[in-house]
């Protein structure tokens, strides 16, 4: 309740301190595309980079969201208001986009120079490499059990798609404009229950 209760003033507080800015920054519209160009890269680019790169860690990750917010509030409403410069929308865009970049290479350089690894990455690939060295048993019966359940699943799905195309054969008979698309598409998700169907009849060979 305590936590619930502080969050709710810092959200309120938060919330009229953005509604005092507003006027100084041009109006809500000139707000919400700051707010945009000033968080939309920050946020999501280190995140995603993160996924395909084995040296930057989660520290890092957070380091440069924090440093490449805190650059663009100062040059966005920081600057204009103790001097009469103030970035127009490209160059907000711009520095909201390649400063974080800029970080994410120095850091990747930077590791990969000192040879640096992430320990969460090194985690991943010890866990993967702990899942891959379990042997599942799977005896006869159980391996049959799963494939009568494929099976019913695989009739399940055929006969939906086929009940679809003949509720869209009869909306054929009472519609006037349209008719022949509507068929097209009934025609083209029954062959596509033909696909579960034809599984299903391997399925039940198998077994």
């Amino acid at each position: 309740m305590k936590v619930a209760r502080t969050s709710s003033w810092c959200f309120g507080f938060g919330m009229i301190l953005i509604a005092l800015i507003v006027p100084y920054i041009g109006g809500i519209e000139e707000f919400t595309l700051s707010v945009g160009a000033i968080t939309g890269v920050p946020l999501l680019a280190p995140p995603i980079w993160a996924l395909f790169s084995k040296r930057i860690t989660g520290k890092a990750t957070i380091f440069i969201t924090m440093i490449s917010l805190a650059v663009n509030v100062i040059f966005k409403i920081v600057l204009p208001l103790l001097t009469d410069d103030k970035l127009s929308r490209a160059n907000e865009v711009l520095l909201g986009v390649l400063l974080p970049f800029a970080l994410l290479l120095a850091y990747e350089i930077y590791a990969a120079a000192k040879g640096k690894v992430s320990t969460e990455y090194l985690d991943l690939h010890l866990l993967k490499a702990v899942r891959d060295a379990k042997v599942i048993v799977v005896d006869e019966k159980e391996a049959a059990e799963i494939k009568r359940q494929n099976k019913f699943g695989l009739q399940v799905v055929s006969f939906s798609l086929g009940f679809i195309a003949l509720m869209l054969d009869i909306l054929c008979a009472f519609t006037a404009k349209g008719t022949v698309m509507v068929a097209v598409i009934a025609t083209l998700i029954l062959w596509s229950a033909w696909i579960p169907y034809n599984a299903s009849r391997k399925t039940s060979e198998s077994l």
